[in-house]
């Protein structure tokens, strides 16, 4: 993925990249620690990455799915 981000990224162009999440990625407690560490990883900006969930997956356990969306938002993810 780092070759594509200097393909797109490097040169101007930033484009946003959408990625939809399941109910066990959401719920996932090392989720924000993983999405952190790829975006530096890659050196991409958190408002180009755009997390997709459905109501399904907040519904699995909205307290827990509403504290990782409120994290992710805090990094400047778009959701």
């Amino acid at each position: 993925m780092q070759s594509s981000r200097g393909a797109w990224l490097d040169n101007g162009y930033p484009t946003t990249i959408a990625v939809n999440l399941s109910a066990r990625c959401l719920l996932d407690p090392l989720l924000v620690e993983q999405v952190t560490d790829l975006l530096h990883e890659l050196r991409l900006p958190a408002t180009l990455l755009r997390l997709e969930v459905t109501e399904t997956a907040v519904m699995a356990n909205p307290t827990l799915a509403l504290t990782t969306l409120t994290r992710l938002h805090e990094l400047g993810i778009a959701g």
